[in-house]
């Protein structure tokens, strides 16, 4: 028998959907960061911070936004008030890790890799500015994945709730 699908439902997915496009791109840029970091190529950890640039603005923002704005839906369903609420402590935990998260993408790794880019087109990849800039951006963005994993186990386990 199918599920009967719902307006909590496709919330639900959906925010399981953005979170995966947020979560599992940044992660992935990461490890294409940390690989081409290995490599020694300036030119390739300078074409991965350009892209992870263009992915952050077009992409990461408005996921991460609209993931919020879709879990916040799903606990003001009928459904999700009467089962979790606001006050969980695995909500409010999730809640403060993507502010966490938001901020520190909005007022450091966007404008840093902002500067990066007019860092690169003026003087190249192999410049040292540039790869110190990538560097910190890098080791960020590692943190920042790091962050976003810890709200996914979160979210999957939910402290301080009976049923996970």
């Amino acid at each position: 028998m199918l599920a009967s699908i719902t307006l909590y439902t496709t919330l639900k997915a959906l925010h399981v959907l953005l979170a995966v496009l947020w979560v599992g791109g940044g992660l992935c840029l990461t490890i294409l960061g940390l690989r081409a970091q290995g490599s020694k190529d300036p030119v390739r950890l300078a074409g991965i911070a350009k892209d992870a640039e263009w992915l952050g603005l077009r992409i990461f923002v408005p996921a991460s936004l609209l993931l919020f704005f879709v879990g916040a839906g799903l606990l003001e369903t009928d459904y999700g008030k009467a089962l979790w609420g606001w006050g969980q402590t695995w909500i409010i935990l999730a809640i403060v890790g993507f502010a966490i998260s938001f901020i520190v993408g909005a007022a450091y790794l966007g404008p840093t890799a902002g500067k990066l880019g007019k860092v690169l087109d003026a003087r190249g990849a192999e410049d040292a500015e540039a790869q110190a800039l990538i560097r910190r951006i890098l080791f960020v963005a590692r943190i920042d994945s790091v962050l976003l994993l810890l709200i996914v186990a979160d979210m999957v386990v939910k402290p301080g709730t009976a049923t996970g």
